[in-house]
């Protein structure tokens, strides 16, 4: 039953909680021999699904002899259309990247605190506004390569991303985009 906007409501209740420290969000995996995983349960629901290989974070790619592994997310649900989906996805990153990686936290504190807005308003207008108005912009060129990666995602592509000058291990997309 999650949506966008309930998505949206549950990460402004942690920053309303007053909690400061780490907030971690993944997408949701399916898992074999649970309800979730059951056709039943996914007919309800209009769950869909996609295989993606497993890269794991601060792991080093697999070598061609060895077996890669995969692992099953959801994409979409009735609730939660492929579109929204992609849309909440691009959120949560943005909100780990600004949280968590603090290249706007204090920032963000500081808006909220002084104009009285939600922290999800301030988050959301950058997601859906940065293009547009800063194109050429180093974090209107992270939220493209953001959405590239998610196409990634969409066609069965792992979650970790390498970048040789930091390390040949995968980093999660948040830190990549720290990093550059």
């Amino acid at each position: 039953g999650e949506t966008y906007e309930s998505c949206i409501r549950g990460i402004e209740e942690y920053f309303q909680s007053g909690l400061d420290g780490h907030l971690s969000i993944y997408p949701c995996e399916i898992y074999t021999n649970t309800e979730l995983a059951s056709p039943q349960y996914m007919d309800r629901f209009g769950i869909k699904t996609k295989k993606t290989i497993l890269t794991e974070y601060h792991g080093i790619p697999r070598s061609a002899n060895e077996v890669n592994e995969y692992r099953e997310i959801i994409i979409g649900t009735d609730s939660m259309p492929i579109s929204e989906w992609r849309k909440a996805l691009k959120f949560s990153w943005m909100v780990l990247l600004i949280n968590d990686m603090k290249l706007g936290f204090f920032i963000l504190r500081y808006i909220v605190n002084r104009y009285t807005i939600y922290y999800t308003y301030f988050i959301r207008y950058i997601c859906d506004s940065t293009i547009s108005i800063f194109p050429n912009s180093v974090l209107s060129n992270e939220i493209r390569s953001f959405e590239s990666y998610t196409e990634d995602i969409l066609h069965g592509g792992g979650q970790g991303s390498i970048l040789n000058e930091y390390g040949s291990f995968y980093w999660s997309s948040e830190e990549a985009s720290f990093l550059r």
